[in-house]
């Protein structure tokens, strides 16, 4: 190989270079789209006592510098009471079943899960119980357990919905 065809090689832009930067767009516009697709009435999915009636309240600002957030968690009232159910024991990571897929679509409607409703209780679940935690319950985030017990299951049965987060 001659010095010329060295000096082309190493100007010329390689595309595995930019894989990375490609791959992290995409996650970021598939949260993006997720997000957007989980606000336009997603959240209703088996929940047609709920009226169209609601009450918003701001979640508080961020301690870490970042804008005013948006977001908001929005309590819905219902035209007929709806049923609870408990837990007999906390989930968390290695738990499955019914109650496992309960909680995962609940979590896909507030627009925390991303991963397949399978009724595994995997490192996805625990992520989006995380997001609930410090989201929904305001947990500090050294508290946080990922461990979905029946208060939280309780709390996340109630008729409300996560309104995507959108800093100005």
């Amino acid at each position: 190989m001659n010095q010329n065809s060295r000096r082309n090689t190493r100007s010329q832009p390689s595309a595995a270079r930019f894989l990375p930067a490609f791959a992290a767009l995409a996650v970021v516009g598939a949260v993006v789209i997720a997000g957007v697709a989980g606000g336009l009435g997603g959240e209703n999915k088996g929940r047609s006592a709920r009226s169209s009636t609601s009450a918003s309240t701001q979640l508080p600002t961020s301690s870490i510098g970042l804008p005013p957030s948006t977001q908001a968690i929005v309590t819905e009232t219902t035209e007929a009471p709806i049923v609870y159910s408990h837990l007999d024991q906390p989930l968390g990571y290695g738990s499955a079943g019914s109650r496992v897929q309960d909680v995962q679509e609940r979590l896909t409607e507030f627009g925390f899960f991303v991963g397949p409703i399978d009724g595994q209780f995997g490192n996805l679940t625990k992520m989006a119980v995380w997001a609930f935690e410090k989201l929904v319950m305001q947990t500090p985030r050294d508290e946080a357990t990922g461990v979905v017990t029946d208060e939280m299951w309780q709390l996340m049965q109630q008729p409300m919905r996560v309104e995507p987060r959108l800093c100005l």
